[in-house]
């Protein structure tokens, strides 16, 4: 058994290990092996899938519903953390700002998590899945540099990272390769480079053919969704 405290939440998380004779037989758990371990408290298995399909091309635009926006939340974090920095250190009020906004946060991750889960076992049903590997920790790195050689659009950089890091890719590519191995499917995870400046039509590759959110190639003409000829090419690799 495991306790985790979040805020002013507590969590128990226990495993139950059940043989292949104490099954149920109602299907409604799946078992790929003699014996399984399955957290009781925190994880549903679905009843068993057919045999995975592989889509040729995944071109899918994941947006919030009303229920997973954190707009209003973010906003109302930020005057909390304005609050918290005008309170006297030591002070009853402080504790009680600190608390307010950690009970924001968390309210903030568990819409987050929420919303990977129910996105990712959408996508987990019946496919194989490819995806970019894209070096997160890299991409989010600070342009702040030295005092001898200072960098160049901090503060832009500085908003793009915090972009990047919100977004919680790499959680979700977690979340979605678990999802997918139980469902009988498979996350394959191919290498980045070019893959929105090269044509997948007839695989010419150049800069120019990436017009923001359009795709014009400059060899052959053919003209596509940004995303979608992306989306190509990475099923393609």
């Amino acid at each position: 058994m495991s306790v985790d405290i979040q805020c002013i939440c507590w969590y128990l998380c226990w495993y139950m290990r059940y043989l292949k004779s104490q099954i149920p037989t109602n299907g409604y758990l799946r078992y790929q092996q003699n014996c399984m371990e399955i957290p009781s408290c925190r994880l549903k298995i679905p009843p068993g899938r057919s045999k995975t399909s592989l889509s040729r091309t995944l071109n899918l635009r994941i947006n919030p519903t009303k229920e997973h926006d954190l707009t209003e939340d973010i906003v109302r974090m930020i005057k909390a953390q304005k609050k918290l920095s005008r309170k006297k250190k030591g002070s009853q009020n402080r504790k009680k700002s600190k608390l307010k906004l950690a009970k924001k946060h968390l309210k903030i991750k568990n819409k987050r998590n929420d919303f990977l889960h129910k996105t990712a076992k959408k996508l987990s049903e019946n496919q194989t899945i490819a995806v970019e590997n894209l070096q997160i920790k890299n991409m989010s790195k600070s342009a702040k540099g030295t005092i001898e050689i200072p960098g160049k659009n901090v503060a832009q950089k500085r908003g793009l990272n915090r972009s990047i890091l919100q977004k919680s890719w790499g959680i979700f590519f977690e979340i979605l390769e678990y999802k997918l191995k139980r469902n009988g499917g498979q996350l394959i995870k191919v290498d980045p480079k070019y893959t929105s400046q090269e044509c997948s039509d007839c695989g010419h590759t150049s800069s120019q053919n990436r017009k923001k959110s359009k795709f014009i190639c400059v060899k052959c003409q053919v003209t596509l969704h940004a995303d979608h000829n992306a989306a190509i090419n990475i099923s393609m690799r």
